[in-house]
């Protein structure tokens, strides 16, 4: 059976093609943030793209087949051949009004400049929504049961187990710290005041982050939302159990209180 992800990344959900974007926009976030949530619920409205992870170097091959590409190694492709991509993209995943969204990790950031500088001119955003997470303890801990598990999804299968790791969450904590001080250097450097959306507000109101988004990009609601499928969320009383062990932890070992 083929996992939800995965069909939203295949041809079953492009929009009718299209023949040029006039809005570009962003999602820069990090791991456990809810993202994929975040993206569809934009998604559903029918006039916000469909804000995916296109220039994931493990999402891509998917991408690339569906798109007839004989070349799956997303490394391998030239600075032509990345550009078809692109072209493919906003072609088949902007919105009837002209809007082509993305989601950017750090990471990914990083992948695209190493391989493909020029990328950011075909898809420099016009506008930039940055979603974190106020619980950083909470992000972390799913963070480290990700990593350890190989399962990023709910309802994903994994022949991995994850076991409490203080040093894992902690390294987990960490990485996170520096991916939120690496957006806010972007953000300074290039002077952009993005559209924050926390994951918090997120999951409590979503239809008010949804309009709050709209309104900052100077839109109104659909009047008819799409059928996309949601990502099952992924959270049980491990995290619980995990936190208030991290917690006792870090005060014993380091003193403080994270």
């Amino acid at each position: 059976m083929v996992h939800v992800i995965n069909r939203l990344y295949s041809r079953e959900f492009d929009y009718p093609k299209s023949l040029k974007s006039k809005v570009n926009y962003m999602i820069a976030t990090l791991p456990r943030s809810g993202s994929t949530y975040f993206a569809i619920q934009l998604w559903r409205t029918g006039i916000l793209g469909a804000p995916m992870e296109y220039f994931n170097f493990g999402l891509m091959p998917q991408i690339l087949q569906g798109f007839g590409f004989s070349e799956k190694n997303p490394k391998s492709l030239n600075s032509k051949q990345m550009k078809r991509y692109v072209r493919l993209l906003k072609s088949l995943r902007t919105s009837p009004n002209g809007v082509f969204g993305y989601k950017m990790f750090m990471p990914t950031f990083h992948d695209m400049l190493r391989y493909f500088p020029h990328i950011y001119d075909d898809i420099q955003p016009d506008v930039i929504i940055f979603l974190t997470r106020d619980d950083l303890v909470g992000q972390a801990i799913s963070y480290s049961r990700a990593v350890m598990t190989k399962m990023w999804f709910a309802n994903d299968h994994s022949p991995f187990e994850a076991s409490y790791d203080y040093a894992h969450i902690k390294s987990s904590l960490d990485t996170i710290k520096k991916q939120y001080a690496f957006w806010e250097g972007v953000f300074r450097q290039s002077k952009i005041d993005p559209i924050r959306v926390s994951y918090e507000k997120l999951i409590y109101s979503t239809q008010d982050v949804v309009h709050d988004v709209l309104r900052e990009m100077g839109m109104k609601p659909h009047v008819k939302e799409l059928s996309i499928p949601l990502i099952d969320k992924q959270s049980d009383e491990v995290t619980e159990e995990w936190r208030s062990r991290f917690i006792e932890d870090d005060r014993r070992l380091d003193g403080r209180s994270p």
